[in-house]
């Protein structure tokens, strides 16, 4: 994170990054092996929920008899390994403060700070992993296309000091 300011002007922005993260991706896993998870009972094999979004360039993967005796798609496979760091911009404030400053001892100001600011999340993700989020990789590093992304918010406020 940093502040910056200009005389009345403030600047305030926080990034967060992962660098090296890989992640095993079992939403397309799951997806491409849809012969083998129709018969399950697991709730994350259920293809209804997700499987009419487009998440994933089915071309990137090689494509195999999914009727084989062998299971072509394990989500454990290097195959679905996939590079996952990421730099994100987490916040930004631009601010500016409309209070007068008075060399005057006899005279107190009423209000000290009168900061007019705009505020702003979550508004960017720089990461070669195009199938969503990367921070939202479960504690085993597999990411399920489940997690709630975090929304983009923009703020506009004003913050008096008396």
């Amino acid at each position: 994170g940093n502040d910056f300011g200009y005389k009345k002007f403030s600047l305030n922005f926080q990034l967060f990054f992962a660098v090296g993260q890989k992640l095993l991706n079992q939403q397309v896993a799951n997806h491409l092996d849809f012969i083998n998870n129709d018969g399950t009972t697991d709730i994350s094999k259920v293809k209804e929920i997700t499987f009419w979004q487009k998440t994933f360039n089915p071309s990137d993967y090689p494509m195999y008899n999914p009727w084989s005796n062998v299971i072509p798609y394990q989500s454990y496979q290097d195959l679905f390994l996939q590079n996952a760091s990421f730099l994100k911009l987490r916040s930004v404030t631009f601010g500016y403060d409309f209070s007068k400053s008075t060399n005057d001892s006899n005279h107190k100001p009423t209000i000290k700070k009168a900061l007019l600011y705009i505020s702003a999340t979550n508004l960017f993700t720089i990461s070669p992993f195009k199938n969503g989020d990367p921070e939202l990789v479960d504690y085993l590093g597999n990411y399920t296309g489940y997690g709630q992304n975090l929304p983009k918010t923009v703020t506009v406020g004003r913050r008096l000091d008396l």
